[in-house]
């Protein structure tokens, strides 16, 4: 009798230590997948025009030409259609603050100068179809929000298609077989500047740089 008990008392001590290991590893996976997206959106954030070129390796790869967010104008359109409409935006200028971030997968990352208050920054997300609701970015005393805006009129989502076309037509040109690459535009001093700056093939470097309405400045190689 006594072995029966010990051995239901050991049987169930090893049921809940594997189930526990179970809920241990599930944890760590959930926790890992929830990094791997925070890393996504701190990345989204940043300003500076080389961190953005470097972040290109994050991005989700295009499959065919035909494919993914940057080739959807009807999608682009919505999402800033849908941005224009929201609540606190609807009816008033929209300026974007140092950076606007397209993802192929449907998202955007954008900063915005708060339309009732302009020292304030704010930032969005947009995924899966809806925006976020905003959230205040900290700022120092040495952030000057007039000089790192342009007006969403002259930055139409619409624009990331056509560098994205120029960035693909130009990869195949130089017969580059590199198709992770994210589409960024910067703000820094009232100018827009499209990313990336650079294309790789398996034997030379290019630098491409493109107008503010994304359309072709230069593209030489190094």
């Amino acid at each position: 009798m006594r072995k029966n008990i010990l051995f239901m008392t050991v049987l169930c001590a090893l049921l809940v230590l594997f189930n526990g290991c179970d809920s241990f590893v599930k944890t760590i996976e959930e926790t890992k997948s929830g990094a791997t997206r925070n890393e996504n959106i701190t990345s989204g954030e940043k300003s500076n025009a080389l961190k953005a070129e470097s972040q290109n390796e994050h991005s989700a790869p295009i499959d065919t030409p035909n494919h993914g967010f940057l080739m959807d104008t009807s999608a682009l359109l919505r999402a800033e259609e849908a941005l224009r409409n929201r609540p606190e935006l609807r009816g008033k200028e929209i300026f974007i603050y140092m950076s606007i971030q397209f993802y192929d997968d449907y998202r955007i990352y954008l900063k915005i100068q708060n339309p009732d208050n302009p020292k304030y920054v704010d930032s969005y997300h947009y995924d899966k179809g809806r925006w976020s609701d905003s959230k205040p970015v900290i700022l120092s005393k040495r952030d000057i929000v007039s000089k790192n805006i342009v007006n969403i009129n002259e930055l139409p989502f619409k624009n990331a298609h056509r560098v994205s076309r120029i960035i693909q037509d130009k990869l195949i040109e130089i017969e580059s077989k590199s198709k992770d690459y994210n589409v960024y535009a910067i703000t820094s001093n009232n100018k827009i500047r499209w990313y990336p700056r650079s294309l790789t093939s398996d034997r030379s470097r290019y630098t491409i740089e493109f107008n503010a309405d994304g359309s072709l400045k230069s593209f030489d190689q190094d």
